[in-house]
């Protein structure tokens, strides 16, 4: 089972994320704060996703980033952020840390379990129906 990182101060988004991946069969650690983030790089289990809004209490967003991407438990697992940072100097500053993905808020479930998926090499979603498209 693959276990994915959700970090976000909104209790009710954060509730959201995890029934959502936990319907898709992820093991689900949930996380109201950067301090909780990093005291979860300290557990023995691999976090195999990682993601995360950039405006987090405690700890900066961007130094969160930096801190996942210098931990060799980290170091290469993917990151997409969430945020309602939209401005295209954020996005920019983020991909220089070497975030994966980034998506804003609000954002479409189906899409951002898909760009997991693609970070993580899981099955792709399957087809949408016709009159979804």
């Amino acid at each position: 089972m693959k276990r994915i990182l959700i970090a976000d101060d909104e209790i009710h988004l954060r509730e959201l994320l995890v029934a959502l991946f936990t319907r898709r069969g992820f093991d689900v650690v949930s996380c109201a704060d950067g301090e909780e983030v990093l005291q979860q790089l300290d557990v023995e289990h691999p976090i195999d996703a990682v993601v995360m809004d950039l405006l987090l209490p405690y700890v900066d967003g961007f130094d969160l980033i930096k801190q996942l991407r210098q931990h060799p438990k980290t170091r290469a697992t993917p990151l997409i952020i969430l945020t309602d940072l939209s401005g295209e100097d954020d996005v920019i500053e983020a991909f220089q840390y070497s975030v994966n993905d980034i998506l804003s808020k609000p954002f479409q479930p189906r899409e951002l379990i898909a760009r997991v998926l693609r970070w993580i090499d899981q099955a792709p979603l399957p087809p949408l129906a016709k009159e979804s498209i």
